[in-house]
C-alpha cells in the first residue's frame, strides 16, 4: 500500500491540507511488524509551513485484507482512543482519521508513533524494559482503573452495543455466535461453554468501558515504564472484572506463567493501583470466571483467524499459525473448568479431534512463503538449499493422507451444547488426553511449561462450580 510512490504523495497532499501546511515532506515509510488484524505503517513526516511545522513520527493503521468479526473498524477505534487520551489514559496522541477510500482504498487514521517495546514474549524475559516492575504493575492498574470510568453514563459511543444487564451472559452469547459461525465443531470449547454458562456471575454492578484486549502484548514499554496502551478494536461495555481476567489469563503471561500480572509479576500489584484509581475491588469468583472465559475467547479469535486462511481471505502464514494456536487455549481452559457432575455416561463417543488449518494447509502455505518471499531475497549460494527444502514440503505435503475427525466430534459437540452429555470425569480425562495429543503436534514446547505451572498458575484460586461440583 504505502510502498508505493502514488500512495504517499496522495497521502502528503491530504495531510498538508488538513494540517494547512505550505508542503509535506514523507521520508521515510516501513510496514510495522505485528498487527494479524490490522496493518501499521510508521511515516516520518515533515510539515513546512503552517501551525503544525516540525517532525512527526507518526503510524497509519489501516485495515489488514481481512478482518474478524469481533474488531472494529478504524473510525470507531479512532473515537475510542480519542475519548480515553481526554479521559488521562496513556495511548498514542490520534491525530487525523480518513475516510475517503481514494486515498488508500481503505479508512485509515495517524496517531503518533511512541518508542518502546510492546512484544510479549520479549518484555516478560528482559527487565530492562518497563523499570520497576512493582511499579510498572502498580500504573497499569491506574491506567486500567481511568479506563474504566468511562461510563455509558459519561460517554456516548453509537456503535458500541446497548451496556447489558449481565456483561457475562452477553459475553458468552456473543462467543456463541462467534463459534458458531465458524460451522465446524470443538469438543473442549462446548465443554468449556456449558462450564462457563453453570458459573454465570451474580448481580452485576458497575458498566464500564472494557478495553477487551488489555494485556502483555498491547502495552508499549520504555526503560522506564509504559509508554502507551495499543489495539483498542475490541473495546466495548462490561464488566470491570473483564479486562482484569484477560489481563491476568496464563494464555498472556508468555514464558513467565508463574506471574499472574501479566507475566510481569504480581496482579497484587496491579489491582493495588487499580483500587486506588476506582475505589472499586474485584471478587475472586468473578474474576476466575473472566479468566476461564478469555482462554474461550482467545480460541474463538485464533480459530477465525485460521478461517481468514482456509477462507483464502488472506493467504498468509501468520494466520495460519494462529489458528492452530486454538489447542493451547483448550489446554488451559479445562484446567481452569473442573467436572462439574459426578456421574458419566457409561460409553462416550468416539473422540479424535484435529485442528484447523491441517497439517497440508500449513504445508502449502509454508512451501509458498519460502518459494515467493523468501528464497528471491536469499544469496545465490543459498537459494539452491532453499528450493531443496521446499521441495522437501511438497514431497511430504503430497504423501500426507487427508485427515479426518473421529466421527464423534460433532455428536459430543452438540451433546454437551444441548445438556445431554454430563460434564463429568471421565468426559473431562478423555477431552484432556485428546487435547494433549494434538499439543504434541502443534506445540509441544507449551505443553511442557503447562503441565509445569498449570493455567492457575498456583496463585489464582479455582471457581467452584455452581451446580453440583
Amino acid at each position: 500500500m504505502l510502498d508505493r510512490l502514488e500512495a504517499r504523495a496522495a497521502l502528503a497532499k491530504w495531510l498538508a491540507e488538513r494540517w494547512g501546511a505550505r508542503e509535506i515532506v514523507v521520508s521515510k515509510v516501513w510496514k510495522l511488524s505485528g498487527g494479524a488484524i490490522q496493518e501499521n505503517w510508521a511515516l516520518d513526516v515533515s510539515v513546512r509551513g503552517g501551525a503544525k511545522e516540525g517532525d512527526y513520527p507518526l503510524v497509519l493503521r489501516t485495515d489488514a485484507p481481512s478482518s474478524i468479526a469481533l474488531s472494529h473498524s478504524r473510525a470507531e477505534e479512532f473515537a475510542l482512543v480519542s475519548a480515553a487520551q481526554a479521559a488521562g489514559v496513556k495511548v498514542p496522541e490520534p491525530y487525523l482519521f480518513c475516510a475517503d477510500l481514494s486515498l488508500l482504498q481503505r479508512p485509515f487514521y495517524l496517531m503518533a508513533r511512541v518508542d518502546g517495546l510492546a512484544l510479549g514474549p520479549k518484555v516478560v524475559k528482559d527487565r530492562t524494559w518497563g523499570g520497576d516492575r512493582r511499579a510498572l504493575l502498580e500504573d497499569l492498574g491506574v491506567q486500567l482503573g481511568r479506563i474504566h470510568k468511562i461510563t455509558p453514563q459519561t460517554h456516548d459511543f453509537p456503535f458500541l452495543e446497548a451496556a447489558p444487564e449481565n456483561s457475562a451472559r452477553a459475553a458468552l452469547d456473543a462467543l456463541r455466535r462467534h463459534l458458531d459461525a465458524l460451522g465446524r465443531r470443538f469438543p473442549v470449547l462446548e465443554w468449556g461453554m456449558a462450564w462457563l454458562d453453570r458459573n454465570i456471575p451474580g448481580e452485576q454492578g458497575d458498566v464500564v468501558l472494557s478495553h477487551r484486549d488489555f494485556r502483555t502484548g498491547n502495552l508499549m514499554l520504555n526503560a522506564d515504564g509504559l509508554a502507551a496502551i495499543l489495539d483498542w478494536e475490541f473495546a466495548g461495555w462490561s464488566d470491570p472484572a473483564e479486562d482484569i481476567g484477560w489481563f491476568s489469563a496464563a494464555c498472556w503471561r508468555f514464558s513467565r506463567r508463574d506471574l499472574d500480572g501479566g507475566g510481569l509479576g504480581a496482579l497484587e500489584d496491579f489491582l493495588r493501583g487499580y483500587r486506588r484509581e476506582t475505589g472499586r475491588g474485584i471478587d475472586p469468583d468473578r474474576l476466575a470466571f473472566w479468566q476461564a472465559y478469555a482462554h474461550l475467547r482467545w480460541a474463538v479469535i485464533a480459530l477465525q483467524q485460521g478461517e481468514r486462511f482456509l477462507s483464502g481471505a488472506e493467504e498468509a502464514i501468520e494466520p495460519a499459525l494462529i489458528g492452530r494456536r486454538a489447542v493451547e487455549m483448550e489446554w488451559d481452559l479445562l484446567t481452569l473448568t473442573p467436572p462439574v457432575d459426578r456421574s458419566d455416561l457409561e460409553a462416550l463417543p468416539e473422540l479424535r479431534g484435529i485442528d484447523v488449518p491441517t497439517e497440508r494447509d500449513l504445508l502449502r502455505i509454508a512451501d509458498r512463503t519460502l518459494r515467493d518471499d523468501l528464497i528471491p531475497a536469499l544469496p545465490s549460494e543459498k537459494r539452491l538449499a532453499g528450493l531443496m527444502i521446499a521441495n522437501a514440503l511438497g514431497i511430504v505435503r503430497r504423501s500426507l493422507a487427508e485427515p479426518s475427525g473421529g466421527g464423534g466430534d460433532r455428536a459430543l459437540s452438540e451433546g454437551l451444547r444441548a445438556g445431554r452429555v454430563p460434564m463429568g470425569p471421565k468426559l473431562w480425562l478423555r477431552l484432556r488426553d485428546d487435547t494433549e495429543r494434538r499439543l504434541t503436534v502443534a506445540n509441544p514446547r507449551f505443553l511442557e511449561s503447562a503441565k509445569a505451572i498449570p493455567a492457575s498458575g498456583g496463585d489464582e484460586r479455582p471457581l467452584r462450580s455452581a451446580k453440583g461440583g
